[in-house]
């Protein structure tokens, strides 16, 4: 940080300090530091240092993105929220079974070229939370894997494929199993016309849930 921009931030961080004090922060106090174009860094700082009590349901999730608060600001809010039946003393909660989990796939996947057993990726669509706090992150990879396909044929058929998910990482960076499952293609090719190899695009959504109980450490 330049001298000049230093002599700026410091003296507008300070006159923050008796406004906002030791009070506890919240979601409209995070939004006001953004929009008043405070980096990043001092804000998280700020979330790290003060009593905060932040709402981080679904819907108040999507407002805050469309406000412009990043990832980063939204992760260490989530890690400052007040504690909640499921956690437990060392600050961790249960990624229940069953949990819905939101992936596009992060590159094509063809029956032209794919193979049974090939691997390809995946990236979380929206966050997972849990009691407020975000237990898988937007982004975090995820993996999935071909379990049956068939190259088109010549004039008969179009190719098929079939896939699942494996697993996706949490925000303790640990590997958590997953179940989503898609089929397309194989049905007959047009009268006249060449069959065609199936493909699932890049982007394509695939609708997943937790497949094993599983302890996240906030």
């Amino acid at each position: 940080m330049t001298r000049s921009l230093c002599s700026l931030v410091v003296p507008f961080v300070m006159f923050l300090s008796p406004a906002i004090g030791q009070a506890v922060l919240d979601n409209e106090a995070v939004v006001k530091m953004v929009k008043a174009g405070i980096a990043e860094s001092l804000v998280i700082g700020m979330i790290q240092s003060q009593p905060g009590k932040y709402s981080l349901g679904a819907d108040e999730l999507i407002r805050l993105e469309e406000l412009g608060i990043s990832e980063k600001i939204l992760v260490a809010m989530a890690a400052r929220g007040s504690s909640s039946p499921s956690a437990d003393a060392r600050g961790s909660v249960k990624l229940g079974l069953k949990t819905p989990v939101k992936l596009v796939v992060d590159e094509t996947v063809s029956s032209k070229t794919a193979k049974p057993g090939d691997t390809f990726k995946l990236a979380v669509a929206e966050a997972v939370l849990v009691d407020n706090r975000i237990v898988i992150a937007r982004g975090a990879p995820a993996t999935g894997r071909i379990t049956a396909l068939k190259k088109k044929s010549f004039a008969t058929h179009n190719g098929s494929l079939e896939v699942s998910v494996d697993s996706v990482r949490t925000v303790d960076g640990r590997t958590v199993a997953v179940d989503g499952r898609v089929s397309i293609g194989g049905e007959g090719a047009s009268f006249g016309h060449l069959g065609k190899e199936a493909e699932i695009q890049k982007g394509y959504v695939i609708n997943a849930v937790v497949a094993a109980e599983t302890q996240v450490a906030i």
